[in-house]
């Protein structure tokens, strides 16, 4: 039986019957529910992206929406156990993380809370054996966004009379953890104007499902949404108030790639409070396509699916097993391709790597995730002309990646050259002041000739972003101490 005021499997039991997300997930309810819940540089981050982000977004015309979707605990904070008074009376960190970002300028933050509290009375906002909101109380959200929306975007916004609710039993992801089982009788809606159908889908695996949705009779516009879990119970009126929905994640990154090739009216970051604390780089290797579009669901795909999995497990021999049966195909899809690149590349099969790479690159030889992992390769097997020649052509794709110029700035100071390193990086980090690497690398150029003041200076920098990477702290202990 679960314990009364205890946890059990990530479960905290509150008042009246209520289920609260403990500790699970990467969630810690401890800081959750912390007068002080985020680190500095967690909030550094986070506001020289977004900063970043909504820049980048400007130069394209294109509105940024940040969608806050609060956690339970400061809406029910009446129903949290015993020994949690203290929570109840503290500002919720959402709100805290807002707070922080509100002088950014040109981006429009959205949080529903207001009106979630206003809400409570009628139908459940929250389900009880459920960490996310019920279609009523997302609902209530959902016009919160339209609100915002107004003379940003064109929206066929919802009304109350288009939308019924009835109850349904229901098995929340909390009350199948908990012994017994426990389930609820919740609210559904019903709604029949606008309706919208999936024109493309790809279900991919931990977190990177993607689809797009049309819907004939709203307004004609296109909507790029990254999406959190709880976006679950409220796409249904999202999918109706736009023409065109494309919708991936959940994802705390924003892809640019995508954006320009998608050419959205509107892009929204739609996340979960708790997910303020999972920060996740806009400065990666991978494009969306390779995320978000990359086959998983045919045999071909799942072998690929099972190999990525143990690459990220760090099992990069039991990854190779996966691969080798189809990695000679020449026939076989550069998505499949990549994974496999991937792979011989961490078991050190340079060679093999090389050639599957390249079976990539002839359908798109111009993608930069593809032409930096090649130039990874390349600097493996000795050819680091080639490596900086392929990673320029990335960047050439892709400048507003802060892992292209790590790379190229990696080979310039593996190459000797820290002057010119230094020079690429002063006109970099104005760009993207959001990346640590670039940061990191800084200081090792300034070091290399023999500028210690600059050295230190870019290395703080480095910190105030990640304050726990264990190479920023020995670079800075090294510098410290010299």
């Amino acid at each position: 039986m679960i314990e009364r005021e205890g946890k059990v499997r990530g479960v905290l039991e509150g008042r009246g019957g209520r289920l609260f997300l403990g500790d699970q997930d990467g969630f810690a309810l401890d800081w959750f529910l912390s007068a002080k819940p985020f680190n500095r540089s967690l909030l550094e981050v986070w506001k020289r992206t977004l900063r970043r982000r909504a820049r980048e977004l400007k130069r394209r015309g294109i509105p940024y929406i940040f969608y806050l979707a609060p956690d339970a605990h400061y809406v029910y904070p009446e129903d949290l156990p015993a020994g949690h008074e203290a929570a109840a009376g503290q500002t919720p960190p959402g709100t805290t993380f807002l707070g922080f970002m509100s002088e950014l300028k040109d981006i429009a933050f959205v949080d529903p809370r207001p009106d979630l509290l206003a809400a409570k009375g009628a139908l459940e906002i929250y389900r009880k054996t459920d960490s996310h909101w019920t279609q009523y109380g997302s609902f209530i959200a959902y016009k919160t966004l339209c609100r915002a929306l107004q003379g940003v975007v064109p929206v066929s916004e919802l009304q109350a009379r288009d939308v019924a609710f009835e109850y349904r039993r229901f098995f929340g992801d909390l009350g199948v953890l908990v012994e017994p089982e426990r389930s609820e009788e919740t609210v559904r809606a019903r709604t029949a104007r606008n309706p919208y159908v999936r024109i493309y889908e790809n279900d991919g695996f931990d977190r990177t499902g993607c689809f797009e949705t049309l819907a004939a009779d709203a307004i004609a516009t296109r909507v790029l949404l990254f999406r959190d879990s709880f976006m679950t119970d409220q796409f249904d009126y999202i999918g109706r108030s736009f023409r065109h929905v494309l919708c991936a994640g959940t994802t705390t990154s924003l892809f640019l790639d995508e954006i320009d090739a998608w050419k959205p009216r509107a892009v929204i970051s739609h996340v979960g409070e708790r997910r303020l604390y999972s920060y996740e780089l806009d400065h990666r290797q991978d494009t969306f396509d390779d995320v978000f579009r990359t086959d998983f669901g045919s045999p071909r795909g799942r072998l690929a699916q099972k190999a990525m999995l143990l690459l990220g497990a760090r099992r990069p021999a039991d990854a190779l097993a996966h691969i080798t049966e189809f990695e000679a195909d020449p026939a076989l899809r550069p998505d499949h391709a990549y994974v496999a690149a991937q792979v011989l590349r961490a078991n050190s099969l340079d060679e093999r790597a090389w050639a599957a790479v390249n079976v990539a690159l002839r359908s798109y030889p111009t993608r930069p995730s593809y032409l930096s992992l090649a130039a990874k390769i390349q600097l493996a097997l000795g050819g680091l002309r080639e490596a900086l020649d392929l990673v320029g052509r990335a960047l050439e794709t892709a400048s507003y990646n802060g892992h292209y110029h790590e790379t190229f700035c990696y080979l310039l100071l593996a190459k000797g050259e820290a002057a010119a390193a230094r020079r690429y990086l002063d006109a970099a980090l104005v760009e993207i002041d959001d990346y640590g690497v670039l940061w990191y690398l800084q200081s090792l150029a300034c070091e290399a000739l023999g500028d210690r003041s600059g050295a230190i200076d870019a290395i703080v920098e480095a910190l105030r972003l990640d304050s726990n990477e264990a190479t920023f702290q020995t670079q800075a202990i090294k510098l410290w101490g010299t």
